[in-house]
């Protein structure tokens, strides 16, 4: 997608089928106070001939208004060598966006997405092919209206050439058809006339071919890329790229330099199609009661060059787990200077035998770069400005909850430590929330 995803990230379905042919779950979120209800049906079918069919079904609203619906379904089949998957997606959403306090509009997204895989599988070759288009309908800016047709097609071929090495060829595709109109205008296409470019296809086509080199300790990636692209300036040489990994005992050591592609649609509805050179060395240890990972990183293409450094990790001893990100980037370069994010959670021992108890508490702090501020009715969804200093948003949830077997109730309180939420510059919303009901039930065939 071209566009910022909104409310499409659905839940995860964390269940499998065991000795059970279907398993279906119920998420139920409830606010009583302002009719806040956020419900998802999830269904796992396994059929004969190892085939197996899933289905989610969401919808969330608040105060009577529906804010987004999601339906997703798959058909996934395996045998001996060969795979095939079949899935499709309806998304739309319905978001008020406030100017002011009391001046807002809604936000809009509608789209039909489906695709297929296939692929084959034997001790020699493993290749596979990924097709997906998405017809979408867009309302992120006041009066503007886009729609938006994309296509991506991921094909992968690895050929195992002795028990060491292997070669490997990749192609990553994507290509956008893109209109724009407003309220008071026939639709046009931007692209022209802002562009002057007399196609008004945007596309790009990532190749990279190369070796792997594995054995118990090591493991060698390098090969060359090529990206084509829709954009004339850019630069269409071949790339070098390497990644290596060595893991000892409970450690991992690796460096990486590599390149990925990107597309996206600007706020003035110029399409930018590039590609971008990333960087990196990390270090991570995991044993039975922590992992921690550490990195550092370069990011760099034809406007831009910054650097990041990321150190996360899990523990988990005894009824404690917790967990935390904390990621840095230069100072002033993008809109983000700094995020930290951690849950910590306890589970008390009792002494009852069919449920537990636990206590959550989850934290996310933002620093944002004083030269641009959240704007929701912005098409980038940040304004430019002129400020001397960054600014900062925190957010910390508590939750308490029993879970059973198949059953699962919590009790969650937002933003528990403030009563405004923050919105924009201008904008503090009221938390208008006293708790959440969350509901999780899994039923079994």
């Amino acid at each position: 997608m071209s566009f910022p995803v909104g409310s499409v990230i659905t839940k995860k379905m964390q269940f499998k089928l065991d000795e059970n042919s279907t398993k279906t779950k119920l998420n139920f979120y409830q606010d009583h106070r302002n009719r806040f209800y956020d419900t998802s049906i999830g269904v796992v079918n396994e059929l004969l001939n190892e085939k197996t069919i899933t289905a989610l079904v969401e919808s969330k609203s608040i105060n009577g208004h529906t804010l987004n619906k999601n339906i997703i379904f798959s058909f996934n089949k395996e045998n001996n060598n060969n795979f095939f998957e079949l899935s499709y997606m309806y998304h739309e959403e319905n978001i008020p966006t406030y100017l002011t306090y009391d001046s807002f509009y809604y936000r809009k997204n509608e789209f039909y997405a489906g695709g297929f895989k296939v692929g084959f599988e034997n001790k020699k070759i493993y290749f596979s092919n990924q097709l997906n288009f998405q017809f979408s309908n867009y309302k992120y800016a006041d009066n503007i209206v886009a729609d938006d047709n994309v296509t991506w097609n991921d094909l992968s071929l690895d050929y195992l050439i002795n028990d060491y090495f292997a070669a490997f060829f990749k192609s990553n595709y994507k290509m956008n058809n893109i209109d724009v109109s407003d309220n008071d205008s026939a639709m046009i296409d931007t692209l022209l006339s802002l562009e002057n470019n007399v196609s008004n296809q945007h596309y790009y086509n990532m190749m990279s071919f190369g070796g792997v080199y594995k054995n118990n300790n090591h493991n060698l990636s390098f090969g060359l890329m090529l990206a084509l692209t829709s954009n004339t300036n850019n630069d269409e040489s071949y790339k070098p790229f390497l990644l290596y990994n060595f893991n000892f005992n409970n450690m991992n050591f690796y460096i990486n330099q590599e390149y990925f592609t990107y597309s996206k649609i600007m706020p003035t509805f110029n399409y930018l199609v590039n590609y971008y050179e990333k960087s990196e060395l990390g270090f991570r240890f995991k044993n039975n009661n922590i992992i921690q990972s550490v990195f550092f990183g370069l990011i760099s293409d034809s406007s831009i060059n910054y650097n990041y450094f990321s150190y996360s990790g899990e523990i988990e001893y005894k009824w404690i787990k917790c967990g935390y990100s904390i990621r840095i980037f230069d100072e002033n370069v993008l809109f983000v200077n700094n995020s930290i994010q951690f849950n910590l959670a306890f589970y008390p021992v009792i002494k009852a035998e069919n449920y537990d108890i636990y206590i959550k508490l989850y934290g996310n702090h933002l620093n944002f770069n004083r030269s641009y501020e959240i704007d929701f009715s912005n098409f980038a969804l940040f304004n430019q400005i002129n400020s001397n200093e960054n600014f900062n948003v925190s957010t910390f949830d508590g939750e308490f909850g029993i879970i059973f077997k198949l059953f699962k109730i919590a009790f969650i309180k937002e933003n528990i430590f403030k009563e405004l939420y923050y919105y924009n510059a201008d904008i503090l919303i009221p938390n208008s929330s006293n708790y959440l009901i969350n509901i999780e039930w899994i039923f079994n065939d």
